[in-house]
């Protein structure tokens, strides 16, 4: 799915995050109960980058 971030409001865009990180935090977990350790890392970092990019859009990090 791309949003096209030009039509979001600030709310959209927190939710969307939060939407996002969700569902990269339950990945990882089932990728670690899977054995899959080097791609839950992956996933993981991937969360990290993606919230240090856009910190300003997640007033709650700061």
């Amino acid at each position: 799915m791309i949003i096209d971030s030009e039509f979001l409001t600030m709310k959209d865009k927190e939710y969307s995050n939060k939407l996002f990180l969700n569902f990269s935090y339950l990945r990882t977990n089932t990728l670690i109960r899977s054995n899959r350790h080097k791609d839950a890392i992956a996933e993981y970092s991937r969360i990290l980058l993606m919230a240090e990019q856009s910190r300003d859009t997640f007033p709650w990090q700061n």
